[in-house]
């Protein structure tokens, strides 16, 4: 039977309906149409909150929710990173990647960091291999056991160990900030969001939070909307110029995809640099994906993906704002207001098994009219990979 296609044709929306039809055409490039339909029942099922592929200057489709910002989580780390790059130099008010912490004064508190540790530069900490295993906010259960997994409880020299880690992300928030003398909320005001005319900013867009107790570093949430997302990738996949002007040197993205890092894994996650994920391995190219693809990721699946060799890029969202349902939870489990102090004390582990009830238990038959299992979804590995697969297979 031949293939239904969506041809090319026209210049991309820059103003997108929540919902776009797959009858939008594209230049030069054809699409499976019935195969793209079934990538978004998928979806839908596996609570997908937005979806939008873009190729060769045209959106070829969208769905769910693309106008309504919310949490990146880790996916945010690209955006940081995008934001030093422009300000990577030496002399005044540039980020040299070559200072040590030491040099640049910075020790942590409650826990100090050791002489050897003081020794990791600013590209380490920008390579995600500064071996330094401390305690940061923003870290789920997850991470710190990934991390102490790899990084243990003893010392590496500067430079030896990848480990992802947030307590590189977020004291390169503070080293930018104190070097350059510019936060880095205005400076993505100023370099990103606002000359790619970003249209659904708020107060909230850009949102420091501390955890003390772990560290003296903050962690800086990104809420952005999906249509806002691709404009960041469209950035990207056109090597840092927008509109004639290059707002980021075009040689920060040839590194991302030369100079990563070898992360252990296989898969989607086999490479990592400058906090952008690089997928380079031969079960990449199993998934579909062609060399040069790299994306930032997020709890739940919030991506953008970018793949220059098809000129295109992806976002994937997945509604992560569960305060209700969390309540919700913590009332099922006997919880009440007289546990407040035990609860706002333990309120990590707490988030952390909400999460695995949300990603695990709700796949259970028996909680499948759980009130929390239909007002939550967060797309799990298993799914993800599925739908990703489908999208990708969907290219003629």
């Amino acid at each position: 039977m031949k293939k239904n296609k969506v041809l090319a044709g026209t210049v991309a929306y820059l103003v997108l309906a929540p919902i776009l039809p797959l009858s939008v055409l594209c230049a030069q490039v054809s699409w499976n149409t019935e195969d793209l339909n079934k990538a978004r029942q998928f979806s839908e099922q596996m609570g997908t909150f937005a979806f939008m592929l873009y190729t060769d200057g045209s959106i070829i489709t969208a769905w769910g929710d693309t106008t309504t910002a919310t949490s990146l989580h880790s996916a945010r780390k690209a955006i940081s990173s995008t934001i030093y790059s422009i300000y990577t130099g030496t002399g005044d008010g540039k980020l040299d990647p070559e200072m040590t912490l030491r040099q640049l004064g910075i020790d942590d508190f409650p826990d100090p960091l050791s002489d050897q540790q003081k020794e990791a530069k600013v590209i380490h900490l920008m390579k995600s291999s500064s071996g330094i295993n401390h305690a940061a906010a923003g870290e789920t259960e997850g991470m710190r056991m990934e991390k102490n997994r790899l990084l243990g409880s003893g010392e590496h020299p500067p430079g030896t160990q990848w480990a992802y880690n947030n307590w590189d992300y977020n004291t390169l928030i503070a080293i930018f900030e104190q070097q350059t003398g510019v936060r880095e909320k205005d400076a993505f005001m100023e370099h990103i969001a606002l000359p790619l005319h970003m249209q659904d900013l708020s107060d909230t867009t850009v949102v420091y939070s501390m955890e003390p107790a772990l560290s003296m570093y903050p962690i800086i949430e990104y809420n952005l909307s999906a249509r806002d997302m691709l404009k960041f990738g469209r950035l990207c996949l056109n090597q840092g110029l927008w509109v004639g002007n290059q707002v980021i040197p075009s040689s920060y993205f040839e590194r991302i995809v030369s100079e990563y890092i070898r992360t252990g894994s296989n898969g989607l996650r086999s490479g990592h640099g400058y906090f952008w994920w690089v997928p380079f391995d031969r079960d990449s190219r199993r998934i579909g994906l062609p060399r040069g693809t790299y994306y930032a990721d997020g709890l739940g699946y919030q991506q953008i993906i970018i793949i220059p060799e098809w000129e295109t890029v992806m976002v994937h969202k997945s509604n992560t704002n569960f305060r209700e349902g969390f309540f919700t939870w913590l009332g099922q489990r006997g919880f009440t207001s007289s546990d407040s102090v035990y609860i706002v004390e333990n309120l990590q582990v707490l988030l952390d098994e909400f999460l695995n009830f949300i990603v695990i238990d709700c796949r259970e038959p028996s909680n499948l009219e759980n009130t929390i299992c239909q007002q939550c979804k967060l797309v799990n590995d298993e799914d993800y990979l599925q739908f990703l697969r489908m999208i990708l297979n969907a290219r003629n």
